[in-house]
């Protein structure tokens, strides 16, 4: 599981809102694990699992917006990772559903790795725009650009 101290030192992206909602992320991946570990009726991983993607497509749309905005600048390569994990996750609940022997640990751990995998391989290029993003948002907020 990822520590605040690596999500923090590794993973932040110098964007606030971005930092936030992937740290609010890998908190719902590991309530989402841990649930899973401790036997918690498919019902209830259904839920989360749910709630986990709904927060997802939202972060994805937010990013993509922010984006279109002019805040940074998200690759095709960052686009297509969207549809990838979105995709798996899907195939992960439709497991869940039919709770076949196909859904294991390693299905539900994965969660959080994804996340993490395309926050490294993506979402930290917005520390090259870090500068242009901090200076619209606070343009729009209309508190002063920091660093």
């Amino acid at each position: 599981m990822v520590s605040e101290r690596f999500m923090k030192a590794v993973l932040a992206t110098g964007v606030p809102e971005v930092d936030d909602e992937h740290a609010s992320l890998l908190g719902h991946a590991r309530e989402l694990e841990r649930a899973f570990l401790t036997g918690a009726s498919r019902q209830y991983l259904l839920l989360l699992l749910e709630n986990f993607m709904l927060r997802m497509e939202s972060h994805f749309r937010a990013e993509e917006a922010m984006a279109d905005q002019g805040l940074f600048v998200v690759s095709d390569g960052h686009l297509r990772d969207h549809q990838r994990i979105l995709r798996e996750m899907r195939g992960t609940r439709a497991a869940l559903e039919l709770m076949t022997e196909s859904i294991s640990v390693r299905d539900m751990f994965r969660t959080e790795d994804r996340l993490v995998n395309h926050i490294i391989r993506f979402d930290l290029e917005i520390r090259h725009g870090d500068m242009i993003c901090h200076a619209a948002m606070a343009d729009r907020s209309g508190a002063p650009a920091t660093s």
